[in-house]
């Protein structure tokens, strides 16, 4: 059976760690969506 898009996402980003339920993995974000006492903003990492 394929992967779903979810394991597919995660896949594409791991770092560390093996795709297997339960385990602990380290994956590489590329933007993130943060709120502070200021409102809401968007963040994103541009790679070179």
């Amino acid at each position: 059976m394929g992967k779903t898009v979810t394991e597919k996402i995660i896949a594409a980003h791991r770092v560390t760690g093996r795709c297997v339920p339960g385990a602990e993995i380290g994956i590489r974000i590329d933007q993130t969506l943060t709120q502070d006492a200021t409102g809401e903003r968007l963040q994103k990492r541009r790679y070179a």
